[in-house]
């Protein structure tokens, strides 16, 4: 009888439809605001059946018209590599690196690594502080939206925010200007090599930690509830963006990542230093050149592929630095057919979805630091995002990048929105119930920008996420 009445319930279509069971959740639609990464390309929206801009890498293409293919060593998986001898060359970087292996496969050497604060940093820094030892909620609220609006502070933020888009246009690091030096921080390296003692120097330039913690214009389309906007400060002369424009972030390149692994002259390094051993099998080391390391990206509070996924695979190819795998996660529960559909089906042999919470705890099975062990070395590149909104949960992951040294060393690039006790955020969308700290870290301004400068002096790319 039960048989009975449920093939008549499918027969009637009944039990065909998954919402009869489920009820899913809703998915996080505001994509992120960003003008400095480009959608050249089209791809038929599954859902709507109408062309949408996408990213050429997520279609297999290098531009409108060159495609992408596994065998031109110009992908990992998931975007796009980079090529020494550029996009256009690929049967002479063969050539090239086929005359360097076998001439003079390696070289050894020392890399020491620092990380250097902007004068601009350094400025917003010293302010949080002053700010917030004001004893008044007013005080402090009207002393941070009068400098952030400030027409000199608005005329560097420009400034900065120019030079940014102009690093983020290509894999290629500009020549270095006084713009570059003034605002933007930067990772100082120097390596020592062979017998001779031969020194090679470089930089590699990344956003400044800011006062706002977030797009330095971010605050201007938020509404406070006594005085319904910050209409007294956001003048005409101020720009406004959403909260969640990602436009201040500079994403680390691929050039930098083959300039680990390769002399100028072309040379495979390994390098002999203690601090280093462990990374001679790859992006350090030995394997950066080629596919030999690997490189993952993780995303802990993903949503949809048009939420935030979208922005990291879109802006690294653009940089020119692809994936082998990616992981996401997320809590909501999603209708999978339309997650699966917005995946470029270029990409989905590489991705990895678990529609689950996440779990502080690394040797916790739903705990990306776990996958982050289990699956890296500190030969690979990892670039990891934190955005749960849960800060009991993303506290004690974050400060194990700090704390913790086997975690440090495997975390390349770092993205995290820390909810903190900001003035503005707690009336735009943050809530007022942010704790005064949270497992040891004081959640206030200060305290919060110099965390996020001790990860970088950790080595590790850290960025404040919107």
């Amino acid at each position: 009888l039960v048989s009975a009445i449920i093939i008549s319930l499918l027969a009637n279509g009944r039990l065909a439809r998954d919402d009869a069971c489920v009820k899913w959740g809703n998915t996080f639609d505001v994509s992120l605001e960003s003008a400095n990464v480009r959608k050249d390309c089209t791809v038929l929206d599954e859902i709507t059946h109408k062309q949408k801009k996408i990213c050429c890498a997520a279609v297999g293409k290098l531009n409108e018209t060159q495609l992408v293919t596994r065998d031109s060593s110009t992908s990992r998986g998931v975007g796009i590599s980079f090529s020494p001898m550029g996009d256009f060359n690929i049967d002479q970087y063969r050539f090239n690196n086929k005359k360097i292996r076998t001439k003079d496969p390696k070289v050894f050497c020392t890399l020491k690594k620092e990380y250097i604060s902007s004068p601009l940093e350094l400025r917003d820094l010293n302010l949080a502080f002053r700010i917030n030892s004001l004893p008044d909620f007013e005080q402090r609220l009207t002393a941070l939206m009068t400098y952030v609006t400030s027409p000199e502070t608005v005329r560097n933020s420009t400034i900065w925010l120019q030079r940014v888009s102009q690093h983020m246009q290509s894999e290629r690091v500009p020549d270095r200007t006084e713009v570059d030096t003034e605002y933007l921080s930067r990772f100082h390296y120097t390596r020592t090599c062979g017998d001779s003692g031969e020194v090679e120097t470089w930089d590699e330039w990344i956003e400044p930690i800011t006062i706002t913690a977030r797009h330095p214009f971010g605050f201007g389309r938020c509404k406070d509830p006594h005085r319904k906007e910050y209409s007294q400060y956001f003048t005409s002369t101020v720009p406004r963006t959403g909260r969640s424009d990602v436009d201040y972030v500079l994403l680390q390149t691929g050039s930098s990542l083959h300039r680990h692994s390769h002399t100028a002259a072309g040379k495979r390094v390994v390098y002999s230093d203690s601090e280093h051993t462990a990374l001679n099998r790859g992006k350090r080391g030995s394997g950066s050149g080629g596919n030999n390391n690997k490189h993952y990206l993780f995303d802990a509070g993903t949503s949809t592929f048009d939420s935030s996924l979208f922005w990291f695979t879109c802006g690294y190819s653009q940089r020119r630095v692809s994936f082998d795998e990616v992981f996401g996660w997320e809590m909501t529960i999603l209708e999978p057919r339309d997650y699966w559909r917005r995946v470029p089906a270029l990409w989905k042999p590489h991705w990895h979805f678990f529609n689950t919470p996440i779990s502080s705890g690394i040797s916790d099975a739903d705990s990306p630091l776990r996958f982050i062990q289990q699956l890296a070395s500190p030969a690979d590149f990892v670039s990891f995002k934190l955005d749960i909104d849960h800060p009991a949960m993303e506290m004690p992951i974050a400060l194990s990048l700090l704390t913790n040294p086997a975690i440090t060393a495997l975390v390349d690039e770092f993205f995290f929105e820390l909810h903190f006790q900001c003035e503005v955020m707690t009336s735009c969308g943050w809530g007022k119930k942010v704790p005064r700290e949270s497992h040891g870290l004081l959640l206030d301004r200060p305290h919060v920008l110099q965390f996020f400068i001790d990860l970088r002096k950790k080595g590790i790319r850290a960025h404040i996420w919107p």
